[in-house]
């Protein structure tokens, strides 16, 4: 009687057998593949794709989260969102069987080269890195690389007040290498995706999110580098995404506009009184 569950048992995992090796030997293959791919005679991370040749095109779009505070005394605006990266190195083309595409944690993204990206009119950004630094690296088989990464962005922002408050403002943040010029480095906003998304819901508390518009443009009127062995200004490739906003003037409205004009039309009253009534209608005056 006790032979029966022992036979059972057994069966069960000799029927399972087939699909833990399989699972073993993918893991097996995808080590060797990396580890290929990655060999230091093979691969330099110090070196970009296609070095000496035509410049990498680093392809990006972001997605926000949340938008705001923004600060007029200071001129700037913050924004929490998902930053993506995309570019080909050819160096990470691979073949194997069954598997097109995976993606890699944080870890791996010491082991390949990526964009010196920067924000040009940035003031105080950072990485997100609870629990873990929340950044992560797709492969494709191709050599098509996905980096994208959640950051927080305060970025300065040209404030134009003389209309307060009914007042708009535009607010751009610019994207560029910080090391790389154009002959390297060429930055683009994709043709098939939307450049720039928001999340369902986003609201600013003063402010009306109108538009969001994208262009791209030469950066040697914003940045100029001068090597101290030629003397010669670097074009650098920078896009830019700019946010227009309008105030909301509802509660300015309420907190001014009506209490001011309550205030008048009160002192208005004294016009009504009766002269002979002097005393009276020199106090509801002031």
């Amino acid at each position: 009687m006790l032979w029966g569950p022992v036979l059972l048992l057994l069966l069960g995992a000799a029927v399972g057998l087939p699909g833990l090796r399989d699972h073993r030997q993918v893991a097996r293959n995808v080590t060797r593949l990396l580890d290929d791919l990655l060999a230091t005679d093979r691969y330099d991370k110090r070196i970009r794709p296609d070095f000496g040749g035509p410049p990498v095109k680093i392809t990006v779009n972001m997605y926000i989260k949340s938008i705001g505070p923004v600060s007029e005394t200071d001129e700037w605006y913050a924004m929490d969102c998902y930053f993506r990266q995309k570019w080909f190195d050819s160096r990470l083309r691979f073949n194997l069987t069954g598997l097109d595409e995976f993606s890699m944690n944080w870890l791996f993204l010491e082991r390949v080269w990526k964009p010196d990206t920067f924000f040009m009119n940035g003031k105080k950004s950072y990485l997100h890195r609870i629990t873990v630094p929340n950044k992560f690296l797709r492969i494709r088989s191709d050599g098509f690389l996905t980096y994208s990464m959640r950051l927080t962005i305060k970025a300065s922002c040209k404030m134009h007040l003389r209309k307060f408050p009914l007042d708009s403002q535009n607010c751009p943040l610019m994207i560029g290498s910080y090391g790389y010029s154009a002959a390297d480095v060429i930055y683009e906003w994709p043709d098939s995706l939307e450049p720039v998304g928001l999340e369902p819901g986003v609201s600013l508390a003063q402010y009306d999110l109108v538009n969001i518009t994208t262009d791209t443009e030469n950066a040697r009127d914003q940045l100029r580098v001068r090597r101290a062995d030629r003397r010669i200004a670097e074009d650098f490739s920078v896009i830019r995404v700019n946010f227009h906003l309008k105030r909301m003037t509802g509660y300015f409205m309420l907190q001014v506009y009506v209490p001011c004009t309550l205030i008048v039309s009160c002192s208005w009253v004294s016009f009504w009184i009766d002269p002979d009534a002097v005393p009276a209608r020199v106090s509801l005056g002031w």
